[in-house]
This record gives C-alpha cells, structure tokens and sequence, in this order.
C-alpha cells in the first residue's frame, strides 16, 4: 500500500519507518528542515521517499497525519485536497495554535479543519513516538 506521511517528527517518522519495514511503500513530507526529509528515507530504504504535502498526498491511498498541533492549518493548506483519502490523524491538542471551542473535542476539531470528503480515523490519544517506534509489525501482533 502507498502511505503518505504528512509531518516526519517522532511519530510520523517512526510510523514511516515501521510501514516501511513490513513493505508498504511510504512518502514522507512536511519538515522544518526538508534536507532531514531525505536523510530519513535514506535511513529508512527504500520503501521511503520524499517530497511534498501535496506530493504525500497524491502518491497515497492512506495519509498518516502527524503533525504539531500549532502547524496543522499549515500542512492542510500545503496537502491540498484530500478528498477520497483515508487520513490517520495523530495530532495531539498541544502547544500553540487555533483550539477547539468549548465543548468540541479535537477530533470534532480536526475533521471541521480538514478537507471534506475524506474518510478518518483518529489515534488513539495514547499514540506516541515510542509506540509507533516498538508496537507496529509487519504482521500485526505485538512484538515479542
């Protein structure tokens, strides 16, 4: 499968690596420095690639979003349209930013901010850079 990764800090960039490990082909996109971009899917192999949001998103099926929760009104305008993509959100309601109003939880949040048209699931609250780096196999069971 072809997996777009819009955002490759610890969690975006562990989840590409894991991906990657069990043969999925992975585009990693939106840095603050895009030179680390390359340097990450040369480490990862290659099943990894980079380029852009948009690039991310018009090379995948699925879209891992794993971004700052400061940075996303960014990596959305940058992704463009993510009409019929199944999008993964791992955001986290952290930091700066624009915040969901009284009431509205942040994936309420999230899918308002987004694209329409779009199929997502959201991360489990308790997905960190540690779990994308140790739980995910490519046969699906936990690690040993």
């Amino acid at each position: 499968m072809r997996i777009g990764i819009i955002g490759s800090g610890r969690i975006g960039g562990n989840t590409a690596r894991r991906l990657a490990e069990a043969g999925h082909e992975v585009r990693l996109s939106f840095a603050r420095d895009p030179a680390s971009l390359v340097q990450l899917a040369g480490e990862i192999g290659p099943n990894a690639s980079e380029g852009t949001p948009a690039g991310a998103v018009a090379f995948a099926e699925v879209i891992v979003f794993a971004v700052p929760w400061g940075a996303i009104p960014q990596a959305l305008e940058q992704a463009g349209s993510l009409a019929g993509k199944v999008v993964i959100d791992t955001t986290n309601q952290f930091g700066s930013g624009p915040q969901p109003a009284g009431g509205q939880t942040a994936a309420q949040f999230s899918r308002r901010s987004s694209r329409p048209r779009r199929r997502a699931a959201r991360a489990p609250s308790g997905w960190c850079s540690g779990c994308a780096a140790t739980t995910l196999t490519p046969s699906g069971s936990s690690p040993a």
